[in-house]
């Protein structure tokens, strides 16, 4: 006769619809995922910009130093006597050191998971673009407003405009093109306003402007080198992701989780053969060869993609995944690929969610009046892929898959919802949460096809 089991030392989670550690929300969806690689992407492309940029600064400012080393005369003939060569190398330095504090900051923003707000996006995007502005009015101190109109200072806006196509974004872009535009346009509508005070030549004859011209030059054709590499390995790693997920989502099927995709692609998970404690879980639907000769073949499918819609996004709230469609049931293993050491906790919290919610879908006239059953045990088992060259399928294999199914069938002996093993019991610890009925303990029950009897704990 059942009588009731004795209170175990452990509890399940407060919440049965609570997701376990490690898996995702629900609202995980694929484009929501989509999204979120897209802004760590661009993040990572941002970061390498700013370092691209803080290295360029630095490499101008030791290269003016190496220059004006070389010839002391150029300050006094080309900059004038209030400004020094020392300075713009000063200023030079002082930008590279933005740049790497903002690359830092980019890098904890990464790290944090969270996207970078557009105000700051935009207003860096104008402080870099407004630099050669600032400099072309800072020489116009000591040369002649015209004469600075043809130094390589304007070319650097050509630099920064190439540079934003690492952002990845159309319309900052366009705003650093824009910019660059109206400041060079309105300085050089202000400076060729007043009158020449020195003869021209000196620039146009004079060897160094035309060097610093065409070493900006040098660098525009690397900097669109290495952004078009740059495009490139993320094009290829943007295919090699995908491929890698598809063929994730080919092994487990359709209806593994987002997150449990992400999880294996981040671990790299070998997909090989290997032994895993997990705890597996069939369900059956009561009754469904009668109902489905009664009903339309569009009818039954309907009913059966109701109920599953639910039942499956319960498994992958819980960490676990669908490992084979039965026709009018399924078999769900919790601890493989991936786990976190509470396959047991989190299949019978599971089990007693997806009974809840057919009984909504019942109530709510979603569904004809179902009755399920579901059955649990827990062991060790081989898991991995299993197949030919052509095609493989990650499989469970084990006398754990075997008892498990025996014990969902005993439900129709018993009477009973959901069936679990001692094994699965005493793992999963016990008292049941919300105001459920403590479990009844059937003792050690009679299993076809084995010669020892298994203890049963009868849940729901």
């Amino acid at each position: 006769m059942a009588t009731p089991s004795p209170t175990p030392p452990a509890e399940l989670p407060a919440s049965a619809s609570a997701p376990p550690p490690g898996v995702g929300p629900a609202e995980d969806t694929p484009r929501a995922m989509f999204d979120l690689q897209l802004e760590q992407t661009q993040l990572k492309a941002e970061r390498l910009r700013a370092l691209v940029i803080a290295i360029a600064a630095t490499v101008y400012a030791l290269n003016l130093s190496l220059v004006s080393s070389l010839y002391p005369g150029m300050g006094a003939e080309l900059l004038g006597r209030q400004l020094h060569p020392r300075s713009i190398v000063l200023s030079a330095f002082l930008f590279a050191a933005y740049e790497f504090v903002l690359r830092a900051y980019l890098g904890r923003t990464l790290r944090s998971g969270k996207p970078l707000r557009r105000p700051i996006r935009y207003l860096n995007a104008l402080v870099e673009t407004s630099t050669p502005t600032f400099v072309l009015w800072w020489l116009a101190q000591g040369l002649d407003p015209q004469q600075v109109l043809l130094t390589a200072v304007p070319y650097i806006y050509f630099l920064f405009i190439l540079l934003s196509t690492l952002r990845m974004n159309l319309r900052l872009s366009i705003f650093t093109g824009a910019v660059a535009a109206i400041e060079y346009l309105t300085t050089a509508y202000i400076f060729r306003r007043q009158p020449p005070t020195v003869p021209l030549g000196m620039l146009l004859t004079a060897w160094p402007p035309h060097f610093m011209k065409a070493l900006f030059f040098l660098t525009g054709g690397c900097l669109a080198g290495f952004v078009g590499h740059q495009i490139r390995k993320g094009i290829a790693e943007t295919f090699r992701q995908l491929a890698e997920r598809r063929q994730i989502v080919d092994l487990f099927g359709k209806h593994v989780s987002p997150a449990v995709v992400d999880k294996l692609l981040q671990q790299g998970a070998d997909l090989g053969s290997e032994v895993r404690h997990v705890c597996v879980m069939f369900l059956d639907i009561r009754g469904f060869t009668r109902f489905s000769e009664q009903r339309p073949p569009e009818e039954v499918v309907h009913y059966l993609n109701t109920l599953f819609e639910g039942l499956i996004a319960s498994i992958n709230r819980h960490g676990g995944i669908v490992n084979k469609f039965l026709g009018d049931g399924f078999m769900a293993v919790f601890g493989a690929p991936i786990g976190d050491g509470q396959e047991c906790k989190n299949a019978v919290a599971c089990a007693l969610e997806m009974v809840a919610q057919i009984q909504a879908l019942v109530d709510a006239g979603a569904i004809p009046p179902t009755r399920v059953g579901i059955g649990l045990h827990a062991g060790p088992a081989v898991t991995g892929n299993v197949g030919s060259t052509s095609r493989k399928e990650y499989t469970i294999i084990g006398d754990v898959v075997n008892l498990a199914s025996r014990v969902e069938s005993l439900n129709k002996d018993i009477g009973s919802t959901v069936l679990v093993t001692d094994a699965v019991w005493q793992a999963a610890g016990g008292a049941l949460p919300g105001g459920i009925p403590p479990a009844v303990d059937h003792g050690p029950v009679a299993v076809r096809g084995r010669e020892a009897p298994v203890r049963l704990f009868q849940l729901a």
